[in-house]
């Protein structure tokens, strides 16, 4: 059988990635503990293919044939990414309605390159006004026509396989929330679970969720060659997230990156930049100096993600280039690195408090909330106290800990007034159910009580002192 040699090999890598990750720190591995059952018989896969008229991708039963079945994990899931391999004819298909059986048989629709816009418009189909729940279940049988789900993901996503069409035996990431699926970059199963494991003994997926199966796999070198070889600029975008995904990249990967840098397109350039700050930031900061002038909002993310050393340099460019940010965006990735300022020159963020944009106030507010010394800002909280929309004042509140004013607490008096304490009643089972009419409220009105905490005060008390003469407790 050609596939002997690779069912061997995978029997053999289970056990190096046991071995590979002994405190079992792969993302599901404390759930699986790289353990499979006993194999099972190839006529009870037989007899179910018949009982829905489907032909099971052969890599997949082998895998269950030749490897195991089952295991300890989630819903009794056999060893495998994520939270493993479900246990033979269950929870097989993605959605249950009267359309289970289609979901198996109506053809896939599903291919690797289908346009974004097509997908959306797709999905857009499914929540036409006119349409019933019957012909709602019909539309999404068709959608996700062709799939065997294989596998939980958790957060309502799955891994499945492709039973008809030409990409039959593959594996597919799937979403009950209607994502656009993506495509494994493996031929069939039995690839696809080989890579796992070569991840997993590699070290690649150890302290981290990872999202397996969504990068190209293959060795550095390999990845290398493959980019070098192709002038295809979605390939190659492909392939440098699949060296995103490494743990680590040589100084020759990197130096060879950055040669072909000037000659790629400008998704390509940011993805290569991207590396190289990941793993060499010093050999990043010329690059990086040169996207503050051309592309700031990609500057401040890859300083944001990747760069630790010298941060008060890059403080000093982002106040620099503070006054001329506009989107939002930029200016969040901006705070998240002015929030290290261990000199908290933040009076250059006060004017961003009356910035037309709701979420460039957020973000401003935030950043005040890392202050070591609120009082030079009360003039700016005041402001946000005064604010109409909720999303702010609940992050107003949440920002001002430790900034005890009388001009705070006479604003508070009156928030106490407009915003009276709220809470939902608990039904029998004691669960509690909020709407949009009271979420608000709720919110604001317990934020508020975390602030008067601070004052030995509550929503009542406060109503029955003078914020003139009232004694601050230390």
């Amino acid at each position: 059988m050609p596939y002997q040699t690779q069912i061997q090999r995978i029997k053999t890598k289970l056990i190096a990635a046991q071995h590979a990750d002994p405190d079992l720190e792969v993302f599901g591995a404390d759930a699986h503990h790289y353990q499979l059952n006993a194999p099972i018989p190839m006529q009870k896969i037989v007899d179910f293919e018949q009982q829905h008229g489907i032909q099971l991708p052969l890599e997949y039963k082998l895998f269950l044939t030749e490897i195991g079945h089952a295991g300890e994990s989630f819903s009794n899931s056999a060893a495998g990414p994520f939270y493993g391999i479900y246990p033979f004819g269950e929870q097989y298909q993605l959605f249950s309605n009267d359309f289970d059986q289609a979901l198996l048989t109506n053809p896939t629709l599903l291919t690797p390159d289908t346009p974004h816009e097509i997908w959306q418009a797709q999905i857009q189909e499914l929540y036409a006004e006119n349409l019933s729940d019957h012909e709602y279940e019909q539309q999404e049988a068709k959608i996700f026509g062709g799939l065997f789900v294989i596998g939980s993901q958790g957060c309502g996503y799955s891994h499945a396989l492709i039973l008809n069409g030409i990409y039959t035996g593959k594996v597919v990431n799937i979403s009950i929330d209607h994502d656009k699926p993506k495509f494994s970059y493996e031929a069939h199963f039995l690839d696809w679970y080989e890579r796992w494991l070569d991840e997993v003994i590699d070290g690649n997926l150890q302290n981290t969720h990872a999202w397996f199966g969504y990068q190209m796999g293959g060795t550095e070198s390999d990845l290398m060659q493959r980019y070098k070889n192709t002038q295809d600029h979605q390939l190659k975008y492909q392939i440098l997230e699949g060296l995103n995904f490494k743990k680590s990249l040589t100084q020759d990967t990197l130096q060879q990156l950055l040669a072909y840098c000037p000659d790629e397109n400008n998704e390509n350039q940011i993805m290569i930049l991207s590396l190289v700050s990941k793993h060499d930031a010093q050999r990043a900061v010329p690059y990086l100096e040169e996207l503050f002038k051309t592309q700031l909002n990609t500057a401040v993310k890859l300083i944001h993600w990747y760069i630790e050393e010298d941060l008060p340099h890059w403080i000093s460019r982002i106040y620099e280039y503070l006054p001329h940010i506009q989107d939002e965006e930029t200016f969040r990735f901006a705070c998240y690195i002015l929030q290290k300022d261990e000199q908290q020159q933040f009076q250059q963020l006060k004017p961003f408090v009356q910035h037309p944009d709701l979420k460039i106030r957020k973000s401003t507010f935030y950043t005040f909330s890392f202050l070591n010394d609120k009082k030079p800002y009360e003039t700016e909280f005041l402001h946000g106290l005064n604010s109409n929309e909720p999303p702010l004042l609940i992050q107003v509140l949440q920002a001002m800990q430790g900034l005890k004013t009388r001009a705070i607490l006479k604003k508070l008096q009156a928030l106490v007034v407009k915003f009276p304490y709220q809470d939902i009643e608990p039904d029998e089972n004691g669960l509690r159910y909020y709407s949009a009419d009271t979420d608000d409220l709720v919110y604001i009105s317990s934020n508020i009580s975390n602030v008067l905490k601070e004052y030995n005060l509550n929503h009542d008390s406060i109503q029955h002192i003078n914020p003139e003469t009232f004694e601050f407790n230390p």
